[in-house]
């Protein structure tokens, strides 16, 4: 109860509950490792709502209302309200990064979460964004993509990611290699373009399932590529996991596997969830198995901090080791879980449910 106690103590000495009072529930006495936070986190649309950068945990609810969370004393420091949130938020450099429900991508300072630019799209975003040493790519609905400017915003380049009047209905986020910027698209492809320029480089068919004897109309590309050196690892929903030459848009390796969870690379692994809720580590020189770990729940997120895995289900979430597979943690919860993060540190995990409530679970 000692942490609790302090977080209590620094609340009612600093006032901070009056800066907080029409945004955050008191502190709850039934455990002292959850905070109840305001805002309305009932909705499962939005995707990332807990990031972590220098010491602080940033949480952001549906209706846009950040709330900065210091994980050393427990305190909940800053709150603000932004605009309803139709993506997640990310960040890079102290730079959080969320598309908002009228298509503005806003960028904020971490540090005190002023709003440092706003771009509006002109089209709904449904994937999270990526940021460069200097830019940041974003994809729309309407299968565009545009390279902005980090410092200010301003749009750089844009270029249509296919000819194909299909909507994307989000999913894998630009991924930067080499010089370049990758998109996977609704169509099943994977796009190569210049990073400098938006200079269209090349297209790689990853959805296409003949080549393995099977036939599929749903070939959306709806999970993040997988980046490792030059190798390219991209998830379709025709149940195709391919690796591409990053540079070039050659194929690899082809493989059939359906994709729940995942991809992650970490060395020279690909970590992925099938469909029957194995946790398979793939090598990415040729996609044979190197292991695999049957879980007892239905995986719907995964991440990855050091050498350790966390996925998240429903209600459950579980800690794998990324060298063999070993169960480091398995819990379960009253309530659906919204959001999961494991720590840079690896020694807890937070928990961020339907309620609004911000679950601590060490793993030391």
């Amino acid at each position: 109860m000692r942490w609790f106690a302090a977080v209590l103590a620094a609340v009612v000495l600093s006032g901070c509950a009056s800066l907080m009072s029409d945004l955050t529930d008191k502190f709850p006495v039934s455990s002292d490792s959850v905070i109840r936070l305001k805002g309305d986190f009932t909705q499962s649309e939005v995707r990332q709502q807990l990031v972590e950068y220098s010491g602080n945990l940033y949480a952001i609810s549906n209706d846009g209302v950040i709330s900065v969370f210091n994980v050393g004393t427990g305190q909940v420091t800053a709150q603000q309200r932004v605009a309803s949130v139709s993506v997640g938020l990310t960040q890079a450099d102290g730079l959080g990064l969320f598309a908002a429900t009228n298509g503005d991508l806003i960028a904020l300072s971490l540090d005190d979460l002023s709003v440092r630019w706003r771009h509006k799209t002109q089209n709904f975003v449904h994937t999270l964004p990526t940021k460069t040493s200097n830019r940041v790519y974003v994809l729309t609905d309407s299968n565009r993509l545009l390279a902005l400017e980090a410092a200010t915003g301003q749009l750089a380049w844009t270029a249509k990611a296919n000819t194909q009047e299909i909507q994307t209905l989000g999913g894998a986020r630009p991924a930067a290699v080499a010089g370049g910027v990758l998109v996977g698209m609704s169509d099943g492809s994977v796009t190569g373009f210049s990073e400098p320029s938006g200079e269209f480089k090349w297209q790689s068919n990853v959805g296409d399932a003949s080549a393995l004897g099977l036939e599929s109309n749903v070939v959306d590309i709806d999970r993040e590529l997988a980046v490792v050196g030059r190798r390219v690892i991209a998830a379709s929903k025709a149940n195709i996991v391919a690796a591409i030459d990053g540079r070039t848009g050659e194929t690899i390796w082809k493989l059939n596997r359906a994709v729940r969870a995942g991809l992650i690379a970490m060395g020279e692994q690909v970590m992925l969830v099938d469909d029957a809720n194995n946790v398979i580590a793939l090598s990415s020189v040729n996609g044979q198995v190197l292991w695999s770990q049957k879980l007892g729940l239905r995986v719907n997120q995964m991440q990855r901090s050091n050498n350790s895995l966390l996925l998240v289900g429903q209600r459950d979430i579980a800690v794998l080791s990324g060298t063999n597979g070993q169960t480091l943690l398995q819990k379960s919860f009253d309530a659906a879980i919204r959001a999961a993060l494991i720590t840079q540190s690896a020694d807890a995990v937070y928990v961020l449910t339907e309620m609004g409530q911000l679950i601590r679970v060490p793993l030391s």
